[in-house]
């Protein structure tokens, strides 16, 4: 696994998912701060993902904080080569994929998921900061042979489906 602190250059990041795409699949995923309920449950997900997938495909989780929540992902993930987790505080690309910042309303998406949402956005507010912002929405990108699947979650509870990404590529459906 590699970690990349500090500022990306967008443009060249992009390049590089360009060209990675053609040789095996890139999923970039773009996270919320590291102490938010959905974030945890959306890295869950993601180590499901690569265990069934194994190296098939190369992910790229890109975050809002510091190193030290770099190496708390990378914790949780516990896996092998195909993941890469860059810590993007500058947010450089988030704006250059244009990930979708949300409003209040957006928490607020059901009865089931409002303790959750409410305890999230109190728990980011308490210590805002560029790593605790609390209208991120999570958004996961599929690359394939140079085409982007992009997923942008209408709510915090919506995750990103990252199987469904993959199955919708092969038909160009999506």
């Amino acid at each position: 696994m590699f970690v990349k602190v500090g500022l990306v250059d967008p443009v060249d990041f992009e390049k590089k998912v360009l060209a990675e795409s053609y040789t095996r699949d890139v999923l970039i995923v773009f996270l919320r701060h590291f102490g938010c309920l959905f974030t945890l449950k959306l890295l869950e997900k993601l180590r499901e993902f690569l265990d069934e997938t194994k190296d098939a495909v190369k992910v790229y989780c890109i975050h809002p904080g510091q190193e030290l929540e770099t190496s708390k992902i990378l914790a949780l993930l516990r896996t092998a080569n195909s993941v890469e987790v860059i810590s993007d505080f500058e947010r450089a690309l988030y704006k250059h994929f244009k990930v979708r910042r949300g409003s209040f309303l957006n928490f607020l998406t059901s009865v089931k998921d409002l303790p959750i949402s409410l305890g999230s956005f109190i728990k980011a507010a308490q210590h805002f900061s560029l790593t605790a912002d609390v209208f991120q929405l999570p958004t996961a990108i599929l690359v394939k042979k140079g085409a982007f699947y992009k997923h942008e979650s209408n709510n915090l509870a919506d995750l990103p489906p990252l199987q469904k990404l993959l199955c919708l590529s092969h038909v160009n459906d999506f």
